[in-house]
């Protein structure tokens, strides 16, 4: 079962998908900093929320892409956070000129940083959870994995439950690196993103880990119709964390768009 949640059924129609560990309420506070309105729904990705869990089987950027495919319908706007963004991309390819914009804050698409700078600055930090993974080692792997991707509160001062299920997804983290560090999904594809004929907005945390910053110029610099922006004080959780910020970035960009 995949929980789905509804928000509001004023204006033009929008897809929300929300980042690993994450689940589709949290979208309602970016919601409501909106001017402009949406008729925004969401659901909770497989071992998120009130969802079942992923069977540990299937592709799973795959699957996530096919549930959002099947919610998608007459949608406008695609609004995807982190893993979240990476899916409304893949989404947007698949689906092509039948939405009119899409917003992606902090893709998390390491693929398109590759040979930069930032991305060898991030290496260790991969390397580090790439060898808890291959210990299986999922308390030491949530561990370095929250201290690079969230704002919140470390992984030792959560509670013991709370240490367990964040630890339990992480198998789900390991899962997604074929897509989102080797591009086996073909995002990157040459020719692919220059065919993209719609508005995309880029967004990023200004103290968000700099390799977001690398992926949203190399994303940038091969969309036809593209903008960025950043979310002064905010990290990789902006949309969380800053969410009338964020809304406040994306309500020109949506304006502008939806008349």
């Amino acid at each position: 079962m995949i929980a789905d949640c509804s928000f509001s059924d004023e204006g033009p129609p929008a897809l929300m998908l929300h980042c690993m560990l994450g689940r589709a309420r949290d979208w309602q506070r970016l919601l409501a900093g909106l001017r402009t309105p949406l008729a925004a729904r969401s659901f909770d990705l497989p071992g998120h929320g009130r969802s079942d869990s992923w069977d540990g089987e299937e592709d799973l950027h795959a699957l996530c892409t096919g549930l959002a495919r099947e919610r998608c319908g007459p949608v406008d706007v695609v609004i995807g956070h982190s893993f979240g963004a990476t899916l409304a991309l893949r989404l947007a390819l698949e689906v092509g000129s039948a939405l009119r914009a899409l917003v992606l804050i902090e893709p998390v698409l390491f693929a398109a940083a590759c040979g930069t700078p930032e991305a060898a600055a991030q290496a260790p930090h991969d390397a580090a959870l790439a060898d808890a993974f291959a210990r299986e080692d999922y308390h030491a792997a949530a561990r370095g994995f929250l201290a690079q991707w969230s704002d919140g509160p470390p992984f030792d001062a959560l509670p013991p439950e709370q240490q367990a299920r964040i630890a339990a997804r992480m198998e789900m983290v390991r899962a997604t690196a074929p897509v989102l560090n080797e591009d086996s999904a073909g995002l990157l594809r040459p020719g692919g993103l220059e065919r993209l004929e719609l508005p995309v907005l880029l967004l990023r945390g200004s103290g968000s880990p700099a390799v977001t910053g690398a992926i949203n110029r190399a994303l940038a610099a091969r969309l036809p119709w593209s903008d960025t922006a950043i979310v002064q004080g905010a990290g990789h959780m902006a949309p969380i964390t800053h969410p009338r910020e964020t809304a406040a970035l994306i309500d020109p960009f949506l304006a502008k768009f939806m008349q």
